[in-house]
């Protein structure tokens, strides 16, 4: 059964480039998260993750929503094995798939037939489940006779569409998406939502990454609310907004 235990995950990025002073410090910082020194090197960290703890198991739909920077995107990089932790375990149970972005492994001088198989592979299909698949994902991409030409000369929309066709192909144990996968033009949009909620349904636990309230209260059952790096509450999705909508009331106030 598909399930994942987060314990005191941390991530520590060290900062590089020379820095002068505390301020230099906070105008170059790269994310979100705590900045830190480390006395015994001087150098400076952010501390992206800090100590987050959770448990999910089957039947789980969890939005994840803080302020930018608050490490949503960190963590589920973490989740779906794109980062390491630098301190603390992580244990994930089934197939996991994550969706931080449909063009991942794609190749603008490849054609788009060509495209939709290194993306599968990019995604972990093998090359037998692929090529079942390939007939379905070139006919939902309604690209035609263009799959035939180098990606270099599509549209933006048109790119999105080849993503899209090959990552909601896939039927995970465990989905992970940050926001809700974008589908090109209009025209297309409902089509894409459809086949994409038909895939999250299938998955045994779905996690996702927005900024949207109607969004998560829709798809999700539980809640993660992180602010600089840390969990500030994992629990039932609607007290999850509600404290989000607080926290949110009282930093416009200061």
């Amino acid at each position: 059964m598909a399930s994942i235990t987060a314990s005191n995950l941390t991530l520590d990025i060290p900062i590089y480039q020379h820095l002068t002073s505390w301020r230099q410090d906070l105008i170059v910082r790269p994310i979100g998260g705590l900045i830190r020194r480390r006395a015994e090197t001087r150098r400076t960290i952010v501390r992206a993750l800090d100590n987050v703890s959770f448990q999910l198991n089957a039947g789980d739909r969890v939005g994840v929503i803080g302020p930018n920077g608050a490490g949503k995107t960190t963590l589920l990089k973490i989740l779906s094995g794109v980062y390491t932790p630098t301190g603390g375990r992580l244990e994930r149970k089934g197939e996991v798939v994550s969706l931080l972005s449909t063009n991942m492994g794609a190749n603008d001088d490849l054609t788009g037939y060509e495209n939709l198989y290194s993306i599968g592979l990019h995604f972990g299909m093998s090359r037998k489940y692929i090529e079942s698949r390939m007939e379905e994902m070139a006919a939902f991409s309604e690209l035609g006779d263009f799959l035939n030409l180098p990606v270099r000369t599509y549209s933006a929309g048109m790119k999105v569409r080849i993503g899209f066709a090959v990552a909601t192909s896939i039927e995970p144990e465990i989905l992970i998406m940050d926001e809700m996968i974008g589908a090109g033009d209009h025209a297309f949009a409902a089509k894409a939502r459809k086949r994409a909620e038909q895939m999250i349904s299938k998955a045994t636990i779905y996690m996702v990454a927005s900024h949207s309230n109607s969004l998560l209260r829709a798809l999700c059952n539980k809640g993660i609310f992180m602010r600089n790096g840390t969990l500030e509450y994992f629990g039932e999705i609607n007290e999850t907004l509600a404290r989000y909508d607080a926290f949110e009331k009282t930093a416009a106030t200061l």
